[in-house]
């Protein structure tokens, strides 16, 4: 039942505010004991294809399709892309 609470970046921020109210004394004691914490299941990450890439690059603007090139010339991460 606890593992359909959410994703893993929604478990992650509860624990963290949880734990930060916690330190911060808002709450005298743990709401949740740290076992009972829905455990992070963890996917596997994957890079994009040379052709994902050249349908991103031949979809975009000029100004986004320089960065996407520089980005993939540098072997960048892609999540050192940002947001657009």
């Amino acid at each position: 039942m606890l593992n359909q609470l959410g994703t893993n970046s929604t478990i992650a921020f509860l624990q963290t505010m949880h734990n930060d109210a916690l330190g911060m004394g808002w709450i005298p004691a743990p709401i949740l004991p740290r076992k009972l914490w829905p455990k992070m299941t963890k996917k596997d990450k994957r890079a994009i294809t040379e052709a994902e890439h050249l349908r991103l690059v031949d979809a975009v603007e000029d100004e986004w399709r320089l960065y996407y090139q520089l980005l993939w010339l540098i072997g960048a991460s892609q999540t050192d892309e940002g947001t657009r």
